[in-house]
């Protein structure tokens, strides 16, 4: 299902929060602002840190991993087997 990822905080000299998955200012970018929904199919990492303006150096990064279970494995019986 979706699930929402949040960040409070000051961003100092930076202009916005950047959201990614897989690994911080590298991995794969998903998104900007204070708030993000996610719809994780397995389990995965996300991190947060402040971006932009003239700043050399960003911010810190956060980082949350949302777990994902498998589906529980359900065996069906052929309805002329009569489970009781």
């Amino acid at each position: 299902g979706n699930t929402t990822l949040e960040v409070t905080g000051n961003l100092n000299d930076a202009t916005r929060w950047a959201w990614y998955s897989g690994s911080c200012g590298t991995g794969t970018f998903i998104g900007n602002g204070t708030s993000l929904i996610v719809s994780p199919t397995t389990t995965t990492t996300y991190f947060v840190r402040g971006e932009g303006n003239c700043s050399t150096a960003t911010g810190f990064c956060a980082s949350i991993t949302i777990t994902v279970d498998a589906p529980p494995n359900i065996n069906t019986q052929p309805a002329s087997q009569g489970v009781c």
